[in-house]
């Protein structure tokens, strides 16, 4: 379950005058003494194997445990930086997050990069095409989904020589 939600167990029995003892990795939760245990507002610490001692007529029974693990929705701990390179010079674009089951999704101006579902994206032999903002989109077992800051991608040109020296002849004293 995601943390901050409720999580509830309920167990069914039969017999007369029952009483219910619920219990996490084998020790008694207060105030779990109904058929049913709700927990409010769960995070990591609420982690571990639920079940309930059933007592009735002298004799106890209990029941299998169940597991409760807890989710963390995505946020992002590194954004990506901007680069400015010149053409034909390869990028790699990094984000680290932590949350469950993260899923990572890359936009270039907003759209998704089709294949790019990685915490790094590289761009390989940049041309002016590849010009942009990059932004990741991170999404996991809880939401919401997050996306890291941009990082805008400039493409530049390498030097060039537009115009070269011409041979001169000249004599003595010019």
């Amino acid at each position: 379950i995601c943390a901050g939600r409720s999580a509830v167990f309920t167990v069914a029995a039969t017999g007369s005058g029952l009483i219910y003892r619920w219990r996490k990795d084998g020790n008694d939760i207060p105030g779990g003494t109904n058929a049913t245990l709700q927990l409010v507002g769960v995070n990591s610490a609420d982690e571990g194997q639920y079940d309930c001692v059933v007592t009735g007529c002298d004799k106890s029974v209990t029941s299998s445990a169940a597991t409760l693990s807890v989710a963390i929705p995505p946020s992002v701990t590194e954004h990506p930086e901007g680069v400015s390179v010149c053409e034909g010079i390869s990028v790699t674009l990094t984000t680290k997050a932590e949350g469950s089951d993260l899923r990572y999704q890359w936009l270039k101006n907003g759209v998704p990069i089709i294949g790019a579902n990685e915490s790094t994206l590289e761009i390989q032999n940049t041309t002016f095409t590849d010009e942009g903002e990059y932004a990741c989109r991170l999404s996991g077992t809880c939401s919401p989904q997050v996306v890291t800051d941009t990082a805008k991608v400039n493409v530049i040109n390498p030097p060039s020589i537009d115009g070269q020296p011409e041979d001169t002849e000249l004599t003595a004293g010019d």
